[in-house]
């Protein structure tokens, strides 16, 4: 009995002491090879996905994701405005975007093809918002160019192999460390992780029909573009 305390007493004491690493760097096998051709993948035209993103915890380990901000703990003051989720719902050419902080505000942005309307202080209140070439949700999602933030680094320079078990292709940023997990089936990202942030990439079924605006958009959105339409007819004699 006293031989049996001693082994249980052993291995909690080698529990507490050995550092928990929830987010071990990927074993990965070099001698996998990318096929040829882009390495990541345009979404369809009618799609949807999501984002998770989490943190470490200011001053914790960053290695372990369990101290996260994201866990249920109220996030503090410099956290609170970090994404907590950013869910994409696209019928090109309108899409919905839904931005969710760490301390629950939602954000909604609705985009019909000429103009972004983005929420101003009331949930019911949109605002038409210029859209400049290539700038849409920087930070989230830009469909003119790239469908995912922070990805388009991977190359086959920067390839580290596939990893065991998975089979995902791991690309790592030798300038800030950023790690990219590829499904090698999809070629969409699945993982991404830089320093105290983790995003996890989720893909959901494609919505079957046109988006719908909602009223208040609709309405506005109607009269910019006969604006937009009356703007490119010719003044007589010209």
């Amino acid at each position: 009995m006293k031989t049996t305390l001693l082994i249980v007493g052993a291995l909690l004491l080698a529990a507490v002491s050995t550092p928990i690493v929830a987010d071990p760097t990927p074993v990965c096998d070099p001698t996998i090879l990318l096929p040829p051709g882009p390495i990541l993948a345009k979404t369809p035209d009618y799609s949807q996905w999501r984002i998770l993103y989490s943190f470490a915890s200011s001053g914790s380990d960053r290695s372990n994701p369990s101290s996260s901000s994201n866990t249920g703990a109220p996030p503090s003051a410099g956290d609170a405005h970090l994404p907590k989720t950013f869910t994409m719902t696209q019928t090109k050419p309108l899409w919905h975007a839904v931005l969710v902080d760490v301390s629950g505000v939602k954000t909604e942005t609705w985009f019909d093809g000429l103009v972004r309307f983005e929420q101003a202080g009331d949930p019911a209140r949109f605002v038409p918002i210029g859209n400049a070439p290539g700038e849409q949700l920087g930070n989230y999602y830009n469909g003119s160019q790239k469908d995912f933030p922070d990805v388009d680094w991977a190359s086959r320079t920067n390839y580290l192999g596939a990893e065991k078990s998975t089979g995902y292709w791991v690309f790592q940023q030798s300038s800030d460390g950023a790690t990219l997990w590829v499904d090698s089936t999809t070629h969409y990202p699945v993982r991404w992780r830089k320093d105290r942030e983790t995003r996890v990439f989720q893909f959901l079924p494609a919505p079957a029909d046109l988006l719908t605006l909602p009223p208040s958009i609709a309405k506005i959105s109607q009269a910019l573009r006969h604006l937009d339409e009356l703007s490119r007819v010719a003044p007589p004699g010209l």
